[in-house]
């Protein structure tokens, strides 16, 4: 066996020892390894599942497709004419009925609500990782 084999296999038997998350080694293109905790990975998910809760609700009620949002994460929601200022209110309608949370009136900016990226991180800000139905 290769010495990097031997390093992360005492590796992974002194975080077991010092009872802290077992790591997942995850092979990258280049031939290198990164080790992640579960609690990265959960988190990964996490920010995956609702950044893909908000693009399936713009897309079904503002693109009224059934196909994936046609944007990338990072595009202006009013920038490409997804949303208008109505479109805005019903995305803090959504927000506040789907997750639970109170959306102040200062709270309503292009930096919280957008993109995809912004409304996900604003949300996760406020503490929310899930929908208020499931938790």
């Amino acid at each position: 066996m290769c010495s990097a084999v031997h390093w992360f296999r005492r590796l992974f038997r002194r975080l077991r020892a010092n009872r802290g998350p077992k790591p997942q080694v995850i092979h990258q293109s280049q031939g290198g390894c990164a080790i992640l905790h579960a609690e990265c990975i959960n988190e990964t998910r996490q920010a995956q599942d609702l950044k893909g809760l908000i693009r399936d609700y713009i897309t079904q009620n503002f693109l009224f497709e059934d196909t994936t949002l046609p944007y990338d994460d990072e595009a202006s929601l009013l920038g490409q004419g997804i949303i208008d200022s109505m479109g805005v209110m019903q995305m803090v309608m959504y927000v506040q009925s789907t997750f639970g949370i109170t959306v102040e009136p200062v709270e309503v900016t292009p930096g919280n609500f957008d993109s995809v990226n912004n409304l996900a991180n604003y949300i996760s800000r406020k503490g929310v990782h899930k929908t208020h139905d499931a938790g």
